[in-house]
């Protein structure tokens, strides 16, 4: 019996291992993790996606994490963060139900404090005369449009909301700019404004303003 020589061992050899590497890419589903959200604060949701590459037929997909909590199925679900901070990790396993094809991605998202926001300050402003500082507050004119602005910022950069409210007058608008109408009365009026991160953090400052009837000599 013949020896197979040494060339040809290594070329039938270097076919079986490209014949195996062909199938094995063949064989896999290119699959990567997107998140709206990769820092987040302790509690916190996120929307995290698994986006298949290259596919024929349909997807299933099943989701694991090292911590917190995947809710919803399929290609896009939610993940709610643990209450403690830390680095945890995100997996899905794509399958094809058709060929069989498989693929793993993972994904790394941050749990941190949450920051609450703060507020700068409280801003008024008048197209008009009637606005004067006085003490530690102002004194406006009865019946008169004042613009309010608060000043706030998030250290996590966290979309920030504004409630307002006032104990005398009216408030109309919304946002960190309002528009306040003075009463008609003499009277002492607070403003507030509770400013809210969306993660359990909030922020509350007030403006105490003196209303006053319109005279030239008072707003001098």
């Amino acid at each position: 019996m013949k020896l197979i020589s040494t060339k040809w061992q290594a070329l039938i050899l270097l076919s079986i291992i490209s014949i195996l590497a062909v199938a094995c890419v063949n064989q896999h589903l290119p699959a990567t993790i997107e998140a709206d959200k990769t820092v987040l604060p302790r509690g916190e949701r996120t929307n995290i996606k698994c986006v298949v590459s290259n596919s024929t037929g349909n997807v299933s997909y099943e989701w694991s994490s090292s911590d917190g909590s995947i809710q919803g199925e399929g290609e896009l679900v939610e993940w709610v963060a643990p209450n403690s901070t830390g680095n945890y990790f995100i997996r899905v396993n794509a399958i094809e139900e058709d060929s069989g094809r498989k693929g793993t991605a993972f994904l790394t998202i941050t749990v941190i404090e949450n920051q609450s926001p703060i507020i700068e300050d409280m801003v008024i402003t008048a197209d008009h005369k009637y606005l004067k500082a006085w003490q530690s507050s102002y004194l406006v004119g009865k019946e008169q449009e004042y613009r309010i602005e608060c000043q706030a910022w998030d250290e996590d950069n966290d979309n920030l909301t504004y409630e307002w409210s006032s104990s005398e007058g009216n408030i109309v608008g919304n946002g960190s700019q309002v528009t306040w109408i003075a009463p008609s009365i003499d009277s002492t009026a607070m403003i507030t404004v509770t400013v809210s991160d969306g993660g359990g953090g909030v922020a509350t400052q007030e403006l105490p303003l003196k209303v006053v009837r319109c005279s030239s000599c008072t707003f001098k």
